[in-house]
Formats: C-alpha cells, structure tokens, sequence
C-alpha cells in the first residue's frame, strides 16, 4: 500500500534548509562573486540603462529652451507667448520634481513628496537642484530609516479569549467527531 511508504526526497537530511546562499547577502557581493562576463553583461546593461536617462535629460532641457525660444518670437505681451511660456514652466517643474524625487532617497529622505513640497516653499533649490543638507538642518525629522511596522501578516486576526481553531478542528467537526 503506497499510504504506508515514506518517500524522503532530502539529499542532506535537512542541513541545508533549502537556503543555498548567504541569509544577508548584498547584490553588490553576489555581482562581486560572479565571473567577468556577468559582470561585463550588468556593467553594460547599466550604461545602456544610464545614457537612456541622460538623453531623456537632453531633450526635457531642448524642449524647454525650444518653448522659451517660440515664446519671445510670438511676441511681447500675446496670448501665444504666456502659454509657451506656462508650458516651458511647468516643463521645468516637471523635471526639478523628477531630479528631487531620484536623488531624495539616497540623502535619506522618509517623505520625498511631503520634503519635495518643503524644499519648494522654503526655495531650497538651485536650479534643478536641492541642498539636503539645508533641507536637513531645516527638517530633521524627514530624514532617517523608513522602519517596518512591528507585526506580521496575521497581527490583529485573533481575539482575546477565543478558542484558536485550526485544519484539524474544522475537518473533526465536519466528520462528527470533536
């Protein structure tokens, strides 16, 4: 009867755990690890990924020097010119806000849209970008570790003074036994 066989598919008796790298291994200690091709193929795919975003700057910055350009030709004064120029202004917005939004977590930032809004108001900014140290010494308290809340994901599922009820209860009273 097969019910009554024990299939053992553990090569090492469980010393392994099934966990074959390091508990706290970093991706950069892992990328150190690997052989010079790996390493050549991630380096490359970085600088693809890099020159990407750099040419994305280029032509944000063209196309707000374009806006600015067709905003004096159309003249001093017309309705043409206030909209180029409202565009190219919040074209300029929109790329302080995106440069803000990378370079604030890697200062330490906890809230970047709530620093992103203080750093505005208090005009912290120097063209596209921000001194964190101000921005720091100004608000302290949005700077520091992002800690997980304490609990798991059953936190909060069990009452005070019920009795826990598991698989085995469930199927027991199905069945009629208790």
């Amino acid at each position: 009867m097969l019910s009554k066989r024990i299939f053992d598919f553990d090569a090492d008796d469980g010393k392994s755990g099934g966990n074959t790298q390091e508990d706290n291994e970093t991706f950069d200690a892992w990328l150190e690890k690997q052989d010079s091709s790996v390493k050549g193929l991630y380096e490359s795919h970085v600088a693809n990924l890099k020159s990407a975003l750099e040419s994305e700057r280029t032509s944000r910055k063209d196309a707000e020097r374009q806006l600015r350009e067709l905003a004096v030709q159309a003249g001093k004064g017309s309705e043409a010119e206030k909209k180029l120029t409202e565009m190219a202004d919040k074209l300029a917005e929109a790329t302080r806000r995106a440069t803000f939004y990378e370079k604030a977590p890697g200062a330490g930032v906890r809230n970047v849209v709530a620093a992103y809004k203080l750093a505005m108001a208090d005009g912290i900014f120097d063209g596209d970008k921000v001194d964190f140290k101000k921005l720091q010494e100004a608000y302290p308290e949005l700077f520091g570790e992002n800690e997980p809340p304490p609990g798991n994901a059953g936190e909060g599922n069990e009452k005070i003074g019920l009795p826990k009820k598991g698989m085995n209860q469930f199927i027991r009273a199905a069945a009629g036994r208790k």
